[in-house]
């Protein structure tokens, strides 16, 4: 079972990466990459979208929890 988990977190951190990279790479608009760069701009969005919600409500909790003490 932790073979699965841990297998499954690198490929998620690989393709995470590969987006990443194709965004840095063809995410330019120009002539050349301009089919690409649009594909490569949404991958990267779709693929940051979880973890920037998920930081967005750790801040605010984390906040939050300051205000209370204060």
């Amino acid at each position: 079972m932790s073979t699965w988990i841990l297998l499954r977190g690198l490929l998620l951190a690989i393709l995470f990466e590969a987006a990443d990279t194709l965004d840095s790479m063809v995410g330019y608009k120009n002539d050349i990459s301009r089919h690409f760069s649009g594909v490569a701009a949404r991958l990267d969005d779709i693929a940051l979208y979880l973890p920037a919600r998920l930081t967005d409500m750790l801040i605010a909790g984390w906040i939050l929890s300051i205000r209370r003490v204060l």
